[in-house]
């Protein structure tokens, strides 16, 4: 009865390690997806708010751009400004403005 009792025990222990097995992966692919569809839902909200501000500036007309200049050249990297440069005041300018 022991031997009987030995292998059903180590049959189930088997059996169980197993499905923590497939539940752990069942976790993790989980936890990728939630993650990556919280990087395309921030993704997609960053495009929606540039949108906005980007309407919003050339609404605005010329004091929007410097708006923006102003916010870009403020916060954005070189590397990333030459990105936007289409959206850059030339720095001259910048600087006639804020000396009147």
């Amino acid at each position: 009865m022991t031997d009987e009792f030995t292998t059903s025990a180590t049959a189930r222990l088997a059996r169980l390690e197993a499905q923590k097995r497939e539940i752990d992966r069942k976790l993790t692919a989980l936890r990728r997806r939630k993650s990556a569809d919280a990087r395309k839902a921030d993704a997609h909200r960053k495009i929606l708010v540039g949108a906005a501000v980007l309407a919003a500036v050339e609404k605005g007309g010329h004091e929007g751009r410097k708006w923006l200049s102003g916010v870009l050249r403020d916060t954005l990297s070189d590397r990333d400004q030459t990105a936007v440069a289409d959206l850059l005041l030339p720095v001259a300018e910048k600087a006639e403005e804020a000396v009147q």
